[in-house]
């Protein structure tokens, strides 16, 4: 609501108001969520991001905004979720398994009322109320804390994880297949600089990087 109100050209390029500008005009049930902007990453890789819209249906489905971000992350964000459980723990020779994630069950819960499913501040009240039966309020109730990785910081260590930036402007970078070189060097110029509004995730390009880097040339 308040990036409809408010005149987001005029407000700062720096937190806490980059989310209101980013967000401004676009659909508040999708950028809201942790999933990642995928219009700033299609416009530095036309041609390897799909172009946006997918998320947007889903969400166009519903009228309530909290129906609507269930259903952008069950369609979206869950499957990333799985993913990289998946391979978390197939790397480290775990069998996991998600019991939650159970076709009948979701249409189950689904078909509750928001009202009753998300009331208001806390979260998976059902959930939680059915779990007392068996595991202490403490352990059920406890504020939860977020995982925030330093990236910025580690990118910034030439030494570190630094070093990899010169991959992204490197002659034999992979990535340059899908985007314009000079792109990729203004990107990492602008970071190590200090200028990071509006970058794409650095992180998620060393990753792909090292990861086409992996595969033989010509492989596939």
């Amino acid at each position: 609501r308040l990036g409809r109100i408010v005149p987001t050209a005029l407000l700062p390029a720096r937190p806490p108001f980059l989310g209101l500008r980013r967000m401004a005009g676009r659909d508040a049930a999708v950028y809201g969520s942790v999933n990642h902007d995928f219009p700033r990453m299609h416009e530095f890789f036309p041609e390897l991001v799909p172009a946006p819209g997918a998320r947007e249906a889903v969400s166009a489905r519903f009228g309530n905004f909290r129906a609507r971000l269930h259903g952008v992350d069950q369609a979206n964000y869950l499957e990333s979720l799985l993913m990289r459980q998946d391979k978390m723990a197939m790397a480290a020779s775990v069998e996991a398994r998600v019991p939650f994630v159970h076709l009948p069950l979701a249409r189950i819960v689904n078909a509750i009322p928001r009202a009753i499913m998300t009331p208001g501040k806390v979260t998976k009240p059902l959930l939680k109320k059915i779990a007392e039966r068996y595991l202490p309020y403490e352990l059920l109730h406890r504020r939860k804390v977020g995982l925030n990785l330093p990236v910025e910081e580690w990118l910034g260590d030439e030494d570190g994880m630094g070093r990899y930036l010169d991959d992204l402007t490197a002659p034999d970078c992979r990535l340059a297949a899908y985007t314009d070189r000079a792109t990729l060097r203004d990107v990492v110029a602008r970071f190590r600089a200090g200028k990071r509004a509006g970058l794409p995730d650095l992180v998620r390009l060393v990753n792909v990087e090292c990861w086409l880097r992996s595969i033989p040339a010509g492989a596939g």
